[in-house]
Parts: C-alpha cells; sequence; structure tokens
C-alpha cells in the first residue's frame, strides 16, 4: 500500500476539512508517521489531532498558515510516538493452570501437510462417530522463509498464548510467551535465542491459513440437519498485530492478540482443551527447558491428563517410539537413549510432586518400549461389575 492510499485510509476519521487538510499535510512531511498510526486507536489518533490543533492554536481560519501547519505536523507526530512508545506494564496476569488443546485438529495440526485436504477422525468412546476436514496453508514471502508445516514447538506456543489469553492478557510478549511455556513468572530470564523461536513461531502461526470443514461433526451431532447446511471455520492460526512498547524505560516488541485463535475455538467446542497446574511445567530444577525437554514435558502432560480424564479407556502405556517420532527419529543410540532418560527424569519428578503415584518400564519381551503409568488412586477408572465380581 502505497503513502497516498495509506493516508486517504484514515481521511474519513475527519468531519471537517482544516483536519483533512493538516492530517495530509503532516503525512507528507513525515511519512514515517504512517506505520506507527497502525498501532493507534481511532479514538487515539482524533484525541492526537485535536491535542495538536489546541496546542498551536489553529482555527478554521487561520489553517492554511505554513508556519501553523508544520508546527502542527511536529506536535502531532511527538504525540503518536508518544503514544506509541507509550509506557505500559506488560507484566501478565499469571495463570495458575496452562491450557493444552486436545482436540483431534489440534492434535493432528503437526503432521499434516500445507495445501492438502486432510480427513482427520472424530472419535467419541472408541468410536469413529464423523470425519472433519482440515487443510493449512502458510503463506511464505521472499523476504521471511518458514519451516514448511507446523510444528509441535508452534504448537506449544500455540497453547502458551491460549493460556495467557483465557487468564485476560490480550496484549503480550514473546518472553511472556516463553515463560508461559515453562511455567515461570515474571522475574526469570529469557534468552535471545528462546525469543527468537518465539517470534519465529509467532510469524508462521500469523501467515498460516487454517480451514476447518466439521458439517460431517454437526450432522452425527444433530446440530445441523438439512444437507445443504455447512459448518466452515477459515482463519490464521493466531491474529495478531504487532506493537512497540515501552516498558521499564525499554522499548520492546509486542502482540496484541485479535481474536481467540481458530484450533482453541474450536478445542473449547469439542470440549478438549486440557488444564494442567502451572507448576508442572516448570522443571528447571531437575531438567533445563531446551526444546526437546519441552516437548517431552508438554507430551507426557497431555498424555497424562487424557488418561486422568477418560480412566475407563485403560490404556495408560506411552510408547518410546512416539517420542522418538515426536522428536525427529534420531537414528544414534545415544540420542534415544537421552530421550528415555529425560522421560524417566519427568516422571520421577511428577512421582515427587504427587501428580502420578508411579511409573513401571513397559517390555515386549525383554525389550523396553516404553512406560506404563500409574495414576493416582481419585484419578483411576472405577471397576466394572464384572471385574469387580472377580476379585
Amino acid at each position: 500500500m502505497d503513502n497516498t492510499t495509506h493516508t486517504h485510509k484514515y481521511l474519513g476519521l475527519f468531519m471537517d476539512t482544516p483536519r483533512k487538510q493538516l492530517f495530509e499535510h503532516c503525512c507528507e512531511l513525515f511519512p514515517e508517521i504512517l506505520e506507527n498510526l497502525e498501532e493507534l486507536e481511532r479514538r487515539e489518533i482524533e484525541a492526537a489531532v485535536d491535542a495538536a490543533i489546541a496546542k498551536t492554536g489553529i482555527t478554521a481560519e487561520n489553517h492554511t498558515d505554513i508556519k501553523l501547519r508544520n508546527n502542527f505536523c511536529e506536535l502531532f507526530l511527538a504525540t503518536v510516538e508518544s503514544l506509541v512508545y507509550r509506557e505500559r506494564e506488560l507484566k501478565s496476569s499469571i495463570p495458575d493452570q496452562s491450557l493444552i488443546t486436545n482436540s483431534n485438529v489440534a492434535n493432528a495440526i503437526s503432521s499434516l501437510l500445507p495445501d492438502t485436504e486432510s480427513l482427520v477422525p472424530v472419535v467419541h468412546k472408541g468410536r469413529l462417530v464423523a470425519e472433519t476436514k482440515i487443510t493449512i496453508n502458510i503463506l511464505n514471502d521472499k523476504n521471511i522463509r518458514l519451516s514448511e508445516t507446523i510444528t509441535e514447538y508452534d504448537k506449544m506456543t500455540h497453547d502458551a498464548i491460549c493460556t495467557l489469553w483465557a487468564a485476560g492478557n490480550k496484549t503480550m510478549t514473546a518472553d511472556m510467551i516463553y515463560r508461559a511455556m515453562n511455567g515461570f513468572v515474571e522475574t526469570e530470564k529469557v534468552s535471545p535465542k528462546a525469543i527468537k523461536s518465539i517470534e519465529t513461531s509467532l510469524s508462521k502461526m500469523e501467515r498460516t491459513r487454517i480451514y476447518i470443514d466439521r458439517t460431517a461433526q454437526f450432522r452425527a451431532a444433530g446440530v445441523i440437519a438439512t444437507k445443504d447446511s455447512q459448518a466452515v471455520l477459515s482463519e490464521n492460526m493466531i491474529n495478531l498485530r504487532i506493537i512497540r512498547v515501552r516498558t521499564g524505560g525499554v522499548v520492546k516488541t509486542a502482540y496484541r492478540i485479535l481474536s481467540m485463535p481458530i484450533v482453541y475455538s474450536y478445542s473449547l467446542w469439542e470440549n478438549a482443551v486440557l488444564s494442567v497446574p502451572r507448576e508442572l511445567l516448570n522443571t528447571k530444577d531437575v531438567l533445563r527447558s531446551s526444546e526437546s525437554i519441552m516437548m517431552i514435558r508438554y507430551s507426557l502432560l497431555r498424555w497424562i491428563e487424557t488418561m486422568k480424564k477418560f480412566p475407563e479407556e485403560g490404556d495408560n502405556i506411552i510408547k518410546y517410539d512416539t517420542l522418538y517420532n515426536l522428536l525427529g527419529n534420531p537414528p544414534e543410540r545415544q540420542a534415544r537413549a537421552a530421550i528415555r532418560s529425560n522421560t524417566v527424569k519427568l516422571l520421577d519428578n511428577y512421582v515427587k510432586m504427587g501428580y502420578i503415584a508411579g511409573y513401571s518400564q513397559f517390555k515386549h519381551g525383554a525389550v523396553i518400549i516404553g512406560v506404563k503409568i500409574e495414576l493416582p488412586p481419585a484419578d483411576r477408572a472405577p471397576l466394572s461389575a464384572d471385574e469387580d465380581e472377580e476379585g
């Protein structure tokens, strides 16, 4: 969008000719102001114009005076910049519970290829009841190179954003998101490398269009009955607006989340959003939060919470092959041994915290292929009548 078109976008804010002409003159004199205006609300722009007019003493009769017009432009620019770089308190409302989206779409999204319609099964009580059609499209441009799929790390970033959003944080920074991913509070230092990873993930999700056709689900649930009715969602994975804020005397990049993320909204509708105590994500006393540790921890919590939510299904086994696949199937024995070792350390910590009652190695023959989770008594499935009689 060129400057003329961009300027015209704002002229509708002003009903009288003097204000329109003053605004146009300012945009010609200081074209850089247009980028800053993108970060302001309509009422803020109108108030900034009114303040600059009042301070310069401009009236309908003298508004063509070039000296007054230039003074107006300087004051208007200064006011806009002060609003953009305003001192803002960005301490997040720290949620007690961290959210994990656990719907069929949420769990499938990291395995989907862009521009390909995929059918994701909808299972209820172990029975296939419908299929959801989902397509993702990652929009790249010549200046930004992104990976070709949504990764598990992107999914973790997404769920941390949803956690902060649900707690009332509509504006957030990359370090706030990273802290939410790790159960931190507000004092832990976040490395530049971690911040870069979050920024890359945000950029990808902002450019990822998701199309979800849940018509078959709605028909199976009896929500829609007519043959021609459809139930389709289509949005960017994250709708955000980049803003700059001054906090603690430092200018930082922040992200204003404009709407509830589509996968979160869908998962809520499916009643498939898990929540875990924030402290379970904070394992810094046991293992440092590398990306691989974070992915193992995130997956363990999702699986264990699913076991607790659906204890009647009785499959409490986590196979190491699933974790190998999650981390790119490293062929080296040492790398696979590290995955198993880190899994055990995390589970030991969860036993210590009382989150699980225990676990045991699960074998196929003489080979250890996974772990079997023992849930606390309150989370175990009740015995069926037949099992009770056999006991």
